[in-house]
């Protein structure tokens, strides 16, 4: 499974009330996590209507120096924005029955601005190139809990993963989305458990490449609509 990265592009930074910076990712634009969980921007990036909050990164296996975000806005879908984490995870020390894996929490919100305006999230979207290969049982996935955070309690949960079977082709899916009622979420907290597993020393188990994406109503033509419905409405009551 094949995936196009954007090309790179300068990173920019926004005053926020209360915070030093917000870092500005536009399609294609990078920034390693690294240096966001440490240059003074309160762990904050946006990609465009959304802001996200990078509340933890923890491992045994992986520091955040390997892991690239990538500021991603979908080509076809003006209301889609997220970022791709990418670097070279995997297990690297097969047969040792250990499972390699990074935990990343953070939160997505919609920018006030846009907020009043009466965007709300109302979809999520999760993709990875995972592959596992050699002994039954090896694995490469993502597995994500979706958390309102006013109430505290789950309310969606997505998995991709890539798992040897034993005299079967790979159990795979490399996609998966949550797609939200009326009338969506101003923001929501993610819980990402990335995991690696390569069950003997000639298996395989890696990834290069997540993806997490949200998309919003209303949309710019909609808000559009919205405005116009508003006076028709307005122009009915006065007659």
């Amino acid at each position: 499974m094949k995936f196009r990265l954007a090309s790179i592009a300068a990173v920019s930074f926004v005053a926020a009330s209360g915070a030093h910076a917000i870092v500005v990712l536009n399609n294609g634009d990078q920034i390693n996590l690294a240096a966001l969980l440490d240059n003074g921007s309160d762990r904050k990036f946006r990609v465009g209507d959304k802001i996200f909050d990078v509340e933890s990164f923890t491992s045994n296996q992986f520091n955040p120096g390997q892991v690239t975000i990538i500021g991603f806005h979908h080509p076809s879908n003006a209301n889609e924005f997220g970022f791709d984490l990418t670097g070279g995870f995997g297990d690297t020390s097969p047969g040792d029955q250990v499972i390699h894996e990074f935990n990343l929490q953070y939160t997505v919100s919609i920018a006030p601005e846009f907020a009043e305006r009466g965007y709300r999230i109302t979809d999520n979207h999760l993709i990875f190139n995972g592959n596992a290969t050699g002994a039954p049982g090896s694995y490469a996935r993502v597995d994500e809990t979706v958390i309102d955070p006013i109430t505290g309690h789950p309310i969606g949960f997505k998995s991709v993963y890539d798992i040897v079977r034993l005299d079967a082709p790979n159990d795979s899916r490399f996609f998966d989305e949550i797609d939200w009622a009326l009338p969506g979420y101003v923001s929501l907290e993610l819980n990402k458990d990335v995991k690696f597993l390569a069950l003997s020393e000639g298996s395989t188990s890696s990834c290069s490449f997540i993806r997490q994406s949200f998309s919003q109503i209303p949309t710019p033509g909609a808000l559009s609509l919205l405005a116009l419905g508003g006076i028709v409405s307005a122009n009915r009551r006065r007659k």
